[in-house]
C-alpha cells in the first residue's frame, strides 16, 4: 500500500461517522483492495475496533411507561 492509497483510506475513514463505522470489506470494495490490506493499514495507523458506547438517556415518559409495565407484570409466571 503506497502513501497515496493510505491517504485515500484515512480520508475515507475520517470524512464522517459513517466512514468510521464501515467494515474493512466495505472499505476494501470501495477502494479496490482486500479487507486484509485495509486491516493492516488501520493497524499500522494505530486504529483499533471500538464499539460505540453512547446511548441516549431515557426520557421521563419512557421511564414512567417502563415502571408501569413492570408493576403490572410483576407477578407474571411461565405458566401464565
Amino acid at each position: 500500500m503506497n502513501e497515496r492509497t493510505t491517504k485515500q483510506l484515512m480520508d475515507q475513514i475520517e470524512a464522517d461517522r459513517y466512514g468510521r463505522e464501515l467494515h474493512t470489506w466495505a472499505l476494501g470494495k470501495e477502494l479496490r483492495m482486500s479487507y486484509q490490506t485495509i486491516w493492516r493499514a488501520l493497524w499500522a495507523a494505530n486504529l483499533r475496533q471500538v464499539k460505540s458506547t453512547y446511548k441516549p438517556d431515557l426520557s421521563s415518559v419512557i421511564k414512567v411507561a417502563r415502571l408501569k409495565f413492570a408493576l403490572e407484570h410483576q407477578k407474571w409466571t411461565l405458566k401464565g
